[in-house]
């Protein structure tokens, strides 16, 4: 035997509430469960439009960095009121944090003291109801050293058979 309630007004507060009785139901019979559901405040229901969540891309140029040459990084949110970033490394890296433009670049000269100290930049986009967050690790890599060049002159410029 099945009984449904109506729910009270207690019961209508509460985001869900399962009423169940049985009597006299035997092992095999199969149980049916009620239940009267409301969608708490704030909460959207069913079929509800949900807000588009906080996004945040960056990207940095060159990868690897180059001591003595040009970097840049690039950023762009959505739906964020607040962009931020912080690097940390240990030793002589690159240390830089900030608060900057919902979207923007910017650029530098990579230091030679970067070399062999990675860095880690952890960036945020911060909104009403979300938060966006980009981690990226930077190394510098010393510059490539150009192979060495080999200049032969001999006196006098021509050879003649049988000549020193």
């Amino acid at each position: 035997m099945i009984a449904v309630f109506p729910a009270t007004a207690h019961a209508k507060r509460h985001a869900a509430c399962v009423l169940l009785a049985f009597a006299g139901i035997a092992a095999q019979a199969q149980t049916t469960v009620v239940v009267n559901k409301s969608t708490p405040p704030g909460v959207p229901g069913p079929g509800a439009v949900q807000p588009s969540p906080v996004t945040l891309s960056v990207n940095y140029y060159p990868v690897p960095m180059v001591a003595g040459q040009a970097w840049n990084v690039n950023w762009s949110s959505s739906k964020a009121s607040t962009v931020r970033f912080s690097c940390t490394a240990a030793g002589t890296g690159y240390n830089a944090s900030g608060v900057v433009a919902l979207s923007g670049s910017m650029s530098g000269t990579a230091s030679a003291a970067w070399v062999g100290y990675p860095s880690t930049c952890t960036w945020s986009a911060e909104g009403t109801d979300d938060t966006a967050e980009v981690t990226r690790t930077l190394t510098t890599t010393a510059p490539a050293t150009p192979a060495p060049t080999v200049t032969v002159a001999r006196t006098p410029p021509t050879m003649t058979a049988g000549q020193p």
